[in-house]
């Protein structure tokens, strides 16, 4: 199996696509040797995390950033394939979206929590005693991971974006069953 990423915090187009050449490449190998070809479109909750942040309806843009990014993908790649004169053409379940880095800020130290605060909230944490800077800290983990939230449940439930153990359960689909153990060690 072939697996290939392509960064998608920007949207891809025509020309991108049309000028990657490692891509080229993998299709090639894909039709000479009749290999899976896996393509995982990454960062796209970045890209969300940006649009967020610019744009009203940050939804629709992504899931349409997203949509587009792979029909131009798959639609690029079917064509080379028909002109290889071959039938050995990728399908919509062989381009997926995923987040293979999964953020938590609870890792985050008191310091660097601390660093972040306005300064009213640092001074009300410099008075506070050790219980009310426990409270604090905790009210702002909170805060962090809501805004979070937003853009994962976004993109796991409406886009279908996969996390690490979807896709490795998506790879185990196209793999012969010995190398299953191996796959199960990274969950």
């Amino acid at each position: 199996m072939l697996i290939y990423i392509i960064d998608e915090k920007k949207k891809l187009d025509s020309d991108s696509i049309r000028n990657n050449e490692k891509l080229k490449a993998l299709i090639k190998l894909r039709l000479t040797y009749k290999i899976p070809l896996l393509i995982l479109l990454t960062n796209s909750d970045n890209y969300c995390d940006v649009v967020k942040k610019s744009e009203k309806d940050w939804k629709k843009t992504c899931k349409d950033a997203f949509n587009q990014n792979k029909n131009y993908l798959l639609e690029y790649i079917n064509e080379q394939i028909k002109k290889e004169s071959s039938d050995f053409i990728m399908n919509e379940k062989d381009i997926m979206h995923i987040v293979l880095v999964e953020t938590n800020q609870n890792q985050m130290d008191d310091e660097e929590i601390t660093k972040m605060f306005s300064p009213e909230s640092r001074q009300a944490y410099e008075k506070a005693d050790e219980n009310g800077k426990k409270v604090l800290l905790g009210f702002f983990r909170n805060g962090m991971e809501s805004k979070e939230n937003e853009v994962r449940d976004f993109i796991e439930k409406e886009v279908g974006v996969l996390g690490l153990k979807e896709l490795i359960e998506k790879i185990k689909e196209n793999l012969p069953s010995q190398f299953h153990n191996a796959l199960n060690q990274i969950i």
